[in-house]
């Protein structure tokens, strides 16, 4: 089902990972850490495979969010500037400059400050 919500909910998904990764570290004395990296748009899903299925999710969308993920430090959460623009009124943002993504293009983007 499309919700009018989906990258604020993202965004609180990708927050509450944070958090309980970091009880978890607290709780067993270790130290794992996780960053996420958010673009919304059109993306293609099915199931993949033939022996064993597999749910997947592909496109330009899917590659440019992997962009904006390896461009963020542990701990943290980045997203596109087209998310950030979507969510403006809801969370403050850090402009953390450009990426290139797939073919070429130029994508800013934004660390979520919480």
């Amino acid at each position: 089902m499309a919700r009018l919500d989906h990258s604020k909910r993202i965004v609180d998904f990708a927050i509450e990972a944070m958090g309980i990764v970091s009880q978890i570290n607290r709780v067993w004395d270790i130290h794992l850490e996780i960053r996420a990296g958010i673009h919304a748009g059109g993306v293609m899903a099915g199931t993949v495979g033939s022996q064993r299925l597999i749910y997947d999710v592909w496109g330009d969308t899917v590659v440019t969010a992997h962009y904006v993920q390896s461009a963020a430090q542990p701990g943290s959460v980045y997203v596109s500037k087209s998310v950030a623009n979507s969510l403006i009124d809801i969370y403050e943002f850090e402009p953390e400059g450009e990426i290139t993504a797939r073919h070429g293009e130029r994508v800013s983007i934004l660390r979520v400050k919480n």
